[in-house]
């Protein structure tokens, strides 16, 4: 028997292993695309992403697998051909047209995306019935399991002996379908990278699409090269080793199957082993099982009635405006009935208070519920007594729930007064606070958003102007047929309404808590309040410090992004605060976070534009500023004091004595901002900046107690009493914070009069700013109008300062003054924090949770809001256990 020649056999296989480089290389290009490009949209098309289909990366994947079932062909027509030349050595050559079909069937599939759609719905409820575990695996792997599991057994029986002619061939079968299997283990866990971030599930998603194309290329790979053996090497010895492999059922082949098979065993397994991780942690169930639960419970309209309009009962905001409102109590009980009923799934098993079934009034009431991890879902239910409003609600809430939801929250928002609005103008709403009032429109229309709504998602301006492209998306994402007569209303020009107020009513698991504005009251926090409150704070910032040590600067919860602006004096600060709350609770990821955030600080100190070796400071945007050494000492001290850790001492002196030498004879520091660059002073005057020197330098004094750092101090203690604010009215001082601290610290140690009255003068002048007699009752203890959480914090923290020299070295009336005036400061600021009831409504609540906002109303969240706020609340919880004499926990 006598092969093609050599050049032409050489030749032919060069010929292969270019096409299929080059058919390798797009595989890398189409996944380097991917990480660049993924998001980029043509038309409707993205044209890159490899998790999308009808795009380059689908239409390529099935041309590979067109080219395994048209290579099977040619296999098959070259094994006839031999068997026909009398060598009659290839047995049952038919058995191609299993792997040429195979690879056809798998090309059509891939552009045409019918295995994703093939029975996609029966089949998602048809195995979540097995358990809560299959709810999260992707369903058409189990469809297609025993096809699988065929074909894969069918392929590796084959390619096991027929290929023993060509080693190269047999290798690259074997490097495919491990390929293969690969890709559908990683398609089975993907719900599990989701949960684990963006990054983490684009890595999944370009190793998966990148696997299941390299093992096309590998298949392909290896039944072009048993070609041109078989066509055009085809040897005495290559004859010899098929007639040697003519049994289709050898040992080898069963020893190689049964791997297979093992394999494939342990990737359903890790398969479901991840599904069953995903309940126990309660991760939100796929989109695809909710939507299959969803469109089965509108084919079943007696399990739940989601819309508006198959609720309405005929009772509308007008129907309330003589009705006398619900008491505390009768709206607690109703909270606790929803709730309850909505636990165990049927009203029946919740029996209604009695005191309401007699209720037969028009009634109107909101249900919140959120998993925790999503925006709330909102319904309303309406009719004569709260026991069929709420009914309603629980109906709608449990057909929510039975499409694939969870219940974690719940917040109810009964109407308690409706007030008329007469002809309501596009532009403007009169007399509606966002915040504090609900809006519905007329009877027809059947819409209606709660305060919460219009707040967080800005369907009214602060100034009361309706937002309808706003409007009318919200409404769109919940309720398709309310969109139609959205925008019959929109178009009508001027029209009438109601704006109406709720009593809002939260469930937290355990007690039922009265809202105002969303947010809870806090009328007397207790040391462990404050302690939880701070904790909870500090689990905010340790979320918040990348891995470089760089914090998320600011976050908007409302859209779920961040600003790009940075301040390394609020950096250097914030690392100051989270030290300090770790002085209390000892949290090792507190640390660690703050430790990530030191090197970052470090990696700014620079060399000082003097050119003095011996000085450091802190350089951002060219500019080194007082305030930023300052506070960069202030922080790396309370580190060394709580971890008794000495190695940034050096540093701390290079930057203590820059502090030093831009001070004057007089205690002035010359000095508030210097360009780095060329060292020109600038004009810039902080007023908060030399107290923050002065409190460096009593903090660098106790660390180092013979390096002239309390003289320093004292000059400019001496100059900003006497010459800053010699002349100033009590009332007109600036409301220093780091002033007060610095105060406190430094009577303590040089104990000179002047110190105590001067702290004592801006007391004064803080407390008597405060908001006593507030036109909200959630103003109370705030500063400004409208006021803000940091203004108050700050201004909280100097109290607590001097509340502690009131207490050890003066009037014990003094004392207790300073002392309420920090507890209404502090039960202001603590409804500026996010907890569930609060951010019930936001993108991602979990990560806004501890955060502390701007404002009542603002809900911005940067990293001095929470510093401050946990600096403040724990400065109130150590004086209250210094009262009480009791040491501070640690855990």
């Amino acid at each position: 028997m006598k092969a093609s020649s050599d050049s032409s056999y050489g030749h032919t296989r060069r010929l292969v292993l270019l096409y299929l480089g080059i058919a390798g290389g797009i595989v890398l290009l189409l996944g380097l695309l991917h990480w660049g490009f993924a998001d980029l949209k043509l038309g409707k098309t993205y044209w890159f992403n490899l998790d999308k289909e009808r795009n380059l990366p689908t239409w390529f994947s099935g041309l590979l697998f067109f080219a395994v079932g048209s290579a099977a062909l040619v296999a098959f027509y070259w094994e006839q051909k031999r068997n026909t030349e009398g060598l009659a050595c290839f047995r049952l050559p038919i058995l191609w047209l299993g792997v040429g079909l195979t690879g056809l069937a798998l090309s059509l599939d891939e552009m045409t995306i019918l295995h994703e759609n093939f029975y996609w719905r029966e089949i998602r409820l048809l195995s979540s019935t097995f358990g809560d575990p299959w709810k999260y695996i992707t369903q058409w792997q189990v469809l297609l399991a025993p096809f699988i599991i065929f074909f894969l057994s069918y392929f590796t029986l084959f390619f096991s002996n027929r290929l023993q002619l060509s080693p190269t061939a047999k290798r690259c079968s074997f490097a495919g379908l491990g390929c293969w299997i690969g890709a559908l283990s990683l398609e089975g866990v993907r719900q599990t990278f989701k949960q684990l971030g963006p990054q983490w599930y684009t890595w999944e998603v370009v190793l998966e699409e990148m696997l299941e194309m390299l093992g096309s290329l590998f298949v392909l790979a290896a039944i072009l090269f048993y070609t041109v053996d078989v066509a055009l090497g085809f040897t005495e010895e290559r004859r010899n080793r098929v007639l040697r492999a003519s049994q289709f059922l050898t040992a080898r082949a069963l020893t190689t199957l049964a791997i297979t098979v093992l394999v494939l065993s342990a990737s359903g397994s890790l398969i479901y082993f991840f599904a069953y991780r995903q309940v126990i942690a309660g991760d939100p169930l796929p989109r695809l099982y909710k939507k299959a639960a969803q469109l089965q419970t509108r084919a079943e309209p007696s399990d739940a009635v989601p819309a508006l309009e198959a609720q309405y009962s005929g009772v509308w905001f007008d129907d309330l405006f003589s009705i006398p409102p619900l008491t505390k109590t009768e709206g607690e009980a109703g909270v606790r009935f929803i709730a309850s009923a909505l636990q165990k799934r049927s009203i029946g098993q919740a029996p209604f208070p009695p005191a309401l079934l007699r209720d037969r009034l028009p009634r109107i009431l909101f249900l919140s519920i959120s998993d925790g991890q999503h925006p709330a879902h909102v319904v309303v239910g309406m009719g004569k007594g709260l026991v069929a409003a709420a009914s309603q609600v629980i109906r709608q809430a449990q057909g929510w729930i039975t499409r694939g939801h969870s219940v974690k929250w719940f917040k109810v928002d009964i109407v308690q007064r409706v007030f008329p609005l007469k002809k309501i103008a596009p532009t403007r709403v009169a007399g509606l606070e966002r915040s504090l009032h609900g809006i519905a429109f007329d009877r027809q229309s059947r819409i209606a958003f709660i305060p919460e709504e219009l707040a967080t998602y800005r369907l009214v301006s602060n100034k009361g102007k309706l937002r309808w492209e706003r409007m009318a998306t919200y409404i769109a994402k919940h309720e398709a047929s309310a969109s139609i007569r959205f925008k019959t209303l929109q178009q009508s020009g001027t029209f009438d309404g109601h704006r109406f107020t709720t009593a809002s009513f939260f469930l937290d698991g355990t007690s039922v808590v009265r809202l105002y504005r969303g947010h809870r009251s806090f009328d007397d926090p207790t040391p462990d309040s404050l302690l939880a409150a701070a904790r909870q704070g500090g689990k905010y910032l340790t979320k918040a410090v990348k891995t470089k040590g760089e914090f998320v600067y600011s976050y908007l919860p409302r859209t779920d992004t961040k600003r790009d602006s940075y301040n390394i004096l609020r950096h250097a600060g914030t690392t100051y605060a989270m030290l300090e709350l770790f002085a209390v609770t000892k949290e090792a990821p507190l640390l660690e976070a703050a430790q990530r955030a030191i090197h970052y600080l470090l990696r700014v100190t620079k060399p000082c534009p003097s050119g003095d070796a011996e000085l450091l400071c802190v350089v951002e945007d060219d500019a080194v500023k007082l305030g930023g050494n300052a506070l960069a000492i202030i922080a790396l001290a309370k580190y060394t004091e709580v971890t008794q850790d000495q190695r940034y001492l050096p540093t701390l002196l290079r930057l203590g004595k820059w502090i030093q030498q831009v001070q004057n004879d007089t205690g002035q520091f010359f000095i508030h901002k210097q360009r780095y660059s060329d060292g020109v002073i600038r004009d810039t005057v902080s007023q908060y900046y030399p107290g923050e020197a002065l409190l460096a330098l009593t903090r660098l004094a106790a660390l180092d107690p013979n390096g002239g750092w309390l003289d320093t101090a004292e000059r400019g203690a001496q100059y900003l009493i006497r010459v800053r604010d010699g002349d100033v009215q009590t009332s007109d001082l600036s409301h220093d914070h780091w002033f007060l601290y610095a105060l406190n610290e430094l009577y303590r140690v040089r104990p000179q009069p002047l110190y105590r009255e001067h702290a004592l003068r801006i007391t004064q002048a803080i407390i008597e700013s405060q908001n006593r007699t507030p036109r909200y009752p959630d103003w109370l203890g705030s500063y400004y109008r409208p006021p803000r959480s940091t203004p108050t914090a700050t201004r909280t923290e100097g109290l607590c300062a001097i509340y502690a020299l009131a207490r050890d070295f003066g009037d014990p009336e003094e004392a207790a003054t300073i002392l309420k005036a920090i507890r209404l400061g502090i039960a202001f600021q603590l409804q500026t924090q996010f907890r569930p009831e609060s951010a019930l409504y936001l993108k991602n609540p979990q990560r806004a949770l501890g955060g502390f906002h701007r404002s009542l109303t603002n809900f911005e969240i940067r990293i001095d809001y929470v510093q401050h706020n946990i600096s403040s609340l724990l400065g109130l919880y150590r004086n209250l256990r210094t009262q009480e004499n009791r040491p501070y926990p640690t855990r």
